[in-house]
């Protein structure tokens, strides 16, 4: 339940920074450079898993606020954020059918409120990995209930102004979760 920063252009041990508001595990975590946003995940008891959205600002150490929800409870989300948003990718929910989710939300940074249903991926899926840049957010792999062997090779490209569908963006090589 410990927050720890480590400072990138030095080799010196990572310090606790500060204590979330809950102890969670395999929650996505996106950043826009001022703030960090950490959403979804569990506590370590099954069908445990959350909603919560919990924020923290980089120049006020120690101090997390919980805010808000996702749309559905998951674990092991995937997100991506520029400047002003972030979009938090699938999961797994015990609330949902199918169990593996399609679901992207939307969080503003500037607004302490719930998140928004944005988009959907092409498919249900956990265990991606996600990134971005000020125009696009990549949803890449992971490990989906769609595809006979369960391993996902696709990458899908979605732009943060707009909740349009997922456009493919490509395939990576070899499984990675």
């Amino acid at each position: 339940d410990t927050i720890q920063q480590h400072e990138f252009y030095t080799t010196s041990i990572a310090y606790t920074w500060g204590v979330l508001d809950t102890t969670n595990y395999d929650m996505a975590a996106i950043s826009n450079g001022i703030s960090g946003i950490l959403a979804g995940g569990g506590d370590g008891w099954y069908l445990a898993v959350k909603s919560k959205i919990e924020k923290y600002t980089f120049n006020i150490e120690g101090i997390t606020n919980v805010y808000g929800d996702l749309t559905i409870t998951r674990e092991n989300p995937a997100g991506a954020a520029n400047l002003s948003v972030g979009l938090i990718f699938g999961g797994y929910s015990y609330e949902a059918d199918p169990r593996y989710l399609d679901t992207v939300d939307h969080i503003d940074f500037s607004l302490e409120v719930d998140a928004t249903s944005w988009s959907n991926m092409s498919k249900h899926r956990t265990f991606s990995s996600a990134c971005g840049d000020y125009t696009y957010a990549y949803v890449i792999g992971g490990w989906g209930e769609d595809t006979e062997n369960k391993w996902l090779h696709d990458i899908e490209r979605f732009e943060f102004a707009t909740s349009s569908a997922a456009q493919n963006f490509g395939d990576i090589t070899q499984d990675i979760i």
